[in-house]
Parts: structure tokens; sequence; C-alpha cells
């Protein structure tokens, strides 16, 4: 049983997240990885979840890395219908429909897929103090789709760092993906490969 373990108390963000994955791989696999997103044409923003769904029913990716990214985006589509009180058609994405997001959600698609982990584990998540900046102003951290997001399961890491350091993107990976949580880094330690 291959067991991936994530430990995500200092830094829980897409980029983390993405590279945590890639990490597991061997050498050669992410090789094939980073060749596969160098071939990937990608638009600079995707504002409705319609539009990733469509990149990803037109693209020569593995159906299943499709499957999973279209499954991330509609998580992400109904934490921001709920803040804003809309329905999922009506959701325009801001920060989580730009080039950088779509990149780091596919390249973990990607990497999971390749390392296809039986379990996913993970320590509690970092999300930050302080505030952002973003298309709908200064916002508290975390945001109001991430804080959405965490409050369906994903326990929050005690000690808060400054700054941003779980996006809606990173909190829909990581609820999509992580099979269970545990309570520290040491606890995470102690799990089987």
């Amino acid at each position: 049983m291959t067991t991936l373990k994530l430990d995500i108390t200092n830094d829980a963000t897409r980029q983390t997240v993405c590279s945590a994955v890639l990490s597991a791989l061997s050498s050669d696999e992410q090789e094939r990885v980073h060749h596969v997103m160098d071939s990937l044409v990608l638009d600079d923003h995707y504002a409705h979840v319609q539009d990733i769904v469509s990149c990803m029913n037109n693209c020569s990716l593995p159906p299943d890395v499709c499957a999973d990214v279209c499954a991330i985006y509609d998580v992400l589509a109904h934490a921001e219908a709920h803040v804003h009180g809309c329905s999922i058609d009506q959701t325009h994405f801001h920060e989580v429909g730009n080039r950088e997001s779509i990149a780091s959600t596919i390249c973990t698609a990607i990497a999971m897929h390749v390392l296809d982990p039986d379990l996913v584990v993970a320590t509690p998540v970092q999300v930050g103090k302080g505030f952002i900046t973003c298309a709908h102003g200064t916002l508290s951290i975390p945001a109001p789709a991430t804080k959405v997001l965490l409050d369906q399961g994903i326990p929050v890491w005690s000690q808060h760092a400054q700054g941003e350091r779980c996006t809606p993107t990173s909190a829909a990976i990581i609820l999509y993906y992580v099979d269970r949580f545990v309570a520290s880094p040491a606890e995470l330690a102690c799990e089987p490969m």
C-alpha cells in the first residue's frame, strides 16, 4: 500500500502541495510530468468553471487527470457560489482562474495520477494570518472561499504564520485528495509508507 504524506503545517499553498506530490515521484516520473506540463497550452484566465471543463475536454491529458481537475474546480465553484450567494453557473473566478492556479492544479493532478497513492494523509493546514488584497478588495485570512472549504473537514494548524498560506485553490486540492488528517507532523511521521 502506497501512502502519500503531506506536512502542510508551515505552508499549504497550491505550489507547496504540488511540490510535495512531485517530490514523492522518481526523477524520471518528475521529468515526465514537467514534459507534459510544458506541452500544455493554457489561456491566461478562465472565468467560469465551464471554461475549465471545456479546456480539460479539449486537451490530451489522461481522462482521470481531466476528471480530477474538473472536480477540484467544481469544489471551488461551489465554495465561491456559497460566498457570493449565486449559482455555480454565475460564479466568476478571479485569482483561482488564472494560468498559474490552473497549471498548479493540473500539475498536482498529473503527479497524483502517476503516483497513484492508495492513501493520502495530511497534517492540519497552515492557513496563515493577516490580510490579502485581491479582486474583491482587502480581506482577512483565510479568504471567505478558503474558509468555506476548510469548514468542510480540513483541520487548521494552531500556530498561524504571517501571510496567506492556504488559498481557495489549495484548500480545494487538499479537500479533494486527502483521505485522512493526523494531528501533527510527529503523528504523520509514524504513518506507514
